[in-house]
């Protein structure tokens, strides 16, 4: 660059004085997009653990603030949800040029525990029940045996029988799934030869087998 200095009255000029100005480039880079982090349930840490960051080589130095604290590696590992940002700075000129970029992952979990709630007495003709997924930190969805999935646990009109309730994890970061019976019984039998209802027993009782049954 050249500047002069003119007076406005006599027009003179000045000599000219020659500025060099020399461009340095800052270091380019992006970490990746905000993402889900899916993570244990109980201790928070992430069952995906990923690495992040840029190594530029010689002459640049990092600093990283992360959940856990900071750090100054080129890279860290990103084991549990927060925000990661880091600071990299070209030291190879005195302008000490830098870039700077962050990225927050969000965590998402199966929970940890399913509760099921009968809401109808036993040997009712037909059961409902309440599924409740607690801990975690996900958005769940329900389902009942084989069929669709829900939003809400709460299922009506069952038959007597077992039956499996899945809970999972909409972002894909888990389920849980857990097995009840339902308890009715025979309202009758036939033991006359025809092979159509020739026993009794207790609906629901597969996976109780210290059952007792007393006939009165």
């Amino acid at each position: 660059l050249f500047a002069r200095v003119r007076q406005t009255i006599t027009g003179c000029l000045s000599d000219p004085i020659l500025v060099n100005l020399q461009v340095n480039p800052l270091p380019v880079f992006s970490l990746p997009e905000d993402d889900i982090l899916c993570v244990d349930a109980t201790t928070g840490q992430a069952l995906d653990p990923r690495v992040i960051g840029v190594d530029f080589g010689a002459g640049f130095t990092y600093q990283w603030t992360t959940p856990s604290g900071t750090e100054s590696s080129p890279t860290v590992t990103v084991d549990q949800a927060g925000t990661y940002t880091v600071i990299v700075t070209d030291q190879n000129n005195p302008t000490n040029c830098f870039s700077d970029d962050s990225v927050t992952y969000t965590a998402s979990s199966a929970p940890s525990t399913l509760d099921i709630a009968v809401t109808t007495p036993a040997f009712s003709d037909t059961h409902n029940l309440v599924a409740t997924a607690t801990g975690g930190s996900g958005n769940y969805e329900y389902q009942l045996d084989d069929g669709q999935w829900q939003t809400t646990g709460e299922f009506f009109d069952l038959q007597p029988g077992q039956h499996t309730i899945t809970v999972r994890d909409t972002n894909g970061c888990g389920e849980l799934v857990r097995t009840i019976g339902l308890i009715d019984f025979m309202e009758f039998f036939t033991p006359n030869g025809d092979a159509f209802n020739p026993t009794w027993n207790i609906i629901g009782l597969q996976n109780q087998p210290a059952a007792k049954i007393y006939i009165f």
